[in-house]
C-alpha cells in the first residue's frame, strides 16, 4: 500500500492516477477528502498533518509514505511513522539550495535535515521552479504579465539562470520513486531539462502567446535598497526583498542523476509550456 499525502493538490492527483495506473493500492490522504475530487480506485483517508495525531491511523497498513505536502509538515510525519513503513518519499524544494534569508528555504532545509538523520530508507526530492497545472502561480502570473504589458521591467535584467520543470514531469519523478527500493536516506534534485536565463524563459512565453514584448531592465541593487528600506522603516513593501534576492541566483542542475535514479528525462521548456497552455486553455474552456 502506497500512501500518499497531499493527494487533493495538482501533485498529489497525478501521483495517486500514476501509482493506480502502475498497479498499486493506493491510499488518498487529504484534509477534507469530501470536498476533492480523487481517482475512484483510490482508498481515501482523512489526516491532517499539522496534528501529529491523525497520521499514525491514515499509515496503518502502509508501506510506503509519499509526502506531496509542504516539507514543513516533515517533523510531524517522521514522528508518526509506524514500523510497518518500509520507504519514504518527500518533495521539497530547489529553495534548498538559495542563499536568499527567506523563511521556506529554511524550512526545506531543516526538513532534508531531520529526513537524513532519521534512519529510515527513502528519498527526498527537490524540484525546481514548477509549472503546469491549476494550483501553481510561477508561471501563470508571468504568461498573464506578457499577455497584459507590452513593455514588462526586469528586475538585474533577467540573466540569471532559471530551470522551470514542468510538473507532469515531477509526477512522474516521484511516482518512480515510490515505486524503487531505496537503501537509505538520500537526496535528488527535480530540475527541467535545461537551464535558461530568465529573460529568455520570457520571451518564450511572449511568443507562445503571439504577443510581442520589451524587456526593461531594473538595476537590482538600488530596488533592494529601497525595498528593505521601507521594510525596514515598518511600511510594507509592494515585492517581497527575498523575491528579488533570487533574481541573483542562478538555478543550474544537472538532469543526469535525476535520469540515473529514476529513468526521467524532463520535457524541454518549450515543449512543456505548449502542454501546459493546452491544459489551461482546455480546462478554462478558452480556445
Amino acid at each position: 500500500m502506497r500512501v500518499v499525502f497531499g493527494a487533493s493538490s495538482d501533485l498529489g492527483r497525478r501521483v495517486v492516477g500514476s501509482l493506480l495506473d502502475s498497479g498499486c493500492r493506493v491510499r488518498a490522504v487529504m484534509r477534507h477528502p469530501e470536498a476533492h475530487p480523487v481517482d475512484p480506485r483510490a482508498e481515501r483517508r482523512q489526516a491532517d498533518l499539522s496534528l501529529p495525531a491523525t497520521i499514525g491511523p491514515a499509515l496503518a497498513g502502509g508501506r510506503v509514505a509519499v509526502n506531496c505536502s509542504h516539507a514543513r509538515f516533515t517533523a510531524n510525519l517522521l514522528s508518526a511513522l509506524p514500523e510497518g513503513i518500509d520507504h519514504l518519499v518527500l518533495v521539497g524544494s530547489a529553495w534548498r539550495w538559495s542563499g536568499a534569508p527567506e523563511a521556506a528555504a529554511e524550512q526545506v532545509r531543516r526538513a532534508e535535515s531531520l529526513f537524513l538523520a532519521s534512519g529510515r530508507r527513502g528519498v527526498m526530492l527537490h524540484p525546481t521552479m514548477i509549472y503546469g497545472g491549476a494550483q501553481e502561480n510561477n508561471l501563470q502570473r508571468l504568461l498573464r504579465l506578457v499577455r497584459r504589458f507590452p513593455i514588462l521591467p526586469i528586475p538585474g535584467g533577467g540573466t540569471h539562470m532559471v530551470q522551470p520543470v514542468h510538473i507532469d514531469d515531477v509526477a512522474a519523478a516521484v511516482t518512480a520513486a515510490a515505486l524503487r527500493s531505496w537503501r537509505s536516506a538520500e537526496v535528488l534534485a527535480v530540475p527541467g531539462a535545461e537551464p535558461l536565463m530568465w529573460r529568455t524563459m520570457a520571451e518564450l512565453c511572449a511568443r507562445a502567446l503571439d504577443v510581442r514584448v520589451r524587456l526593461l531592465n531594473l538595476p537590482l541593487a538600488p530596488l533592494l535598497l529601497i525595498l528593505e528600506t521601507l521594510a525596514r522603516l515598518g511600511i510594507r513593501p509592494p515585492i517581497d526583498p527575498n523575491i528579488l534576492h533570487r533574481f541573483r541566483e542562478d538555478v543550474t542542475l544537472p538532469v543526469g542523476p535525476l535520469r540515473s535514479a529514476l529513468g526521467i528525462s524532463p520535457r524541454s521548456f518549450e515543449s512543456g509550456l505548449l502542454d501546459a497552455l493546452s491544459a489551461w486553455r482546455r480546462d478554462s474552456g478558452q480556445p
